[in-house]
């Protein structure tokens, strides 16, 4: 068992390995919210994504476009992807280091902004806050995944090297997910430029998709809410207008615009 003055190796490396399973921005950003709590200890986590622009004083130009969260309050939740991002200027701060961040909004500086006072302490009740940040290849910010503390306790130099060990590596399969998203998202239009492909409908483009991201049928099916029927009907129509005869040869045709076997 793991002493208290000993780093914990082993379940930093557990908890990539763990982090690293995951073949979708959404679930991995999830499974780090949930299992990054028992690396360091912590009242809520959340995570944002996002396309925050700093341009002068102006931060968060364009708006969030999603968030997952444990134990935040909905309405804070809400309210922070509604408004509170405006005027979020603690995170134009952490977001010009581009490293991981420690904050205690007891500290006289940060204890009186507007964001600090009207939101972190009334509407999401936390002291402290930690978290990672996640750039794109030109160092704009695209994520955030944070915890926080409601009580009195600080986050520790080793909480802070715990987090220096985890960035690179999430950093790392945030950007391979996020490109694979991208690509997915689009790669059916590519296809449709070639030679005797027919255009596939919204719903199939979704379900093309997510078999590229192997998800199976009968996975679909509970997904997207629909009859085990239903799906194998799309993907036989996916098939024939792609003119290919298996998941394999879909996924080639999708993501390389490779030719339709002969």
């Amino acid at each position: 068992m793991e002493g208290n003055n000993l780093f914990p190796w082993k379940r930093i490396l557990d908890f990539i390995a763990s982090i690293g399973q995951e073949r979708a921005l959404g679930d991995m950003v999830s499974r780090a919210i949930a299992e990054l709590p028992s690396l360091i200890p912590c009242d809520m986590s959340w995570a944002i994504l996002c396309k925050l622009s700093c341009v002068d004083t102006v931060l968060c130009a364009i708006p969030p476009i999603t968030s997952y969260s444990m134990n935040v309050p909905p309405e804070a939740e809400k309210a922070y992807l509604n408004h509170y991002y405006r005027i979020d200027t603690i995170h134009q701060l952490v977001s010009m280091k581009q490293e991981p961040y420690l904050f205690d909004y007891r500290n006289s500086t940060l204890q009186e902004l507007e964001i600090t006072k009207d939101y972190v302490k009334r509407l999401v009740g936390i002291n402290m806050s930690a978290g990672l940040l996640f750039f794109d290849s030109e160092s704009t910010e695209e994520a955030t995944i944070a915890i926080g503390r409601a009580g009195i306790r600080k986050f520790s130099d080793r909480d802070e090297r715990i987090l220096k060990c985890l960035q690179p590596h999430l950093q790392n399969l945030f950007a391979i997910l996020k490109k694979q998203d991208t690509i997915l998202a689009h790669a059916y239009t590519a296809a449709e430029l070639r030679e005797n492909c027919r255009l596939l409908s919204r719903r199939e483009a979704e379900i093309a998709s997510l078999i590229c991201r192997r998800l199976r049928p009968r996975q679909i099916s509970t997904l997207l809410l629909l009859s085990p029927r239903t799906v194998e009907r799309h993907i036989e129509n996916i098939y024939d207008k792609l003119d290919v005869r298996n998941r394999t040869q879909m996924i080639n045709r999708l993501t390389t615009g490779g030719e339709p076997p002969r």
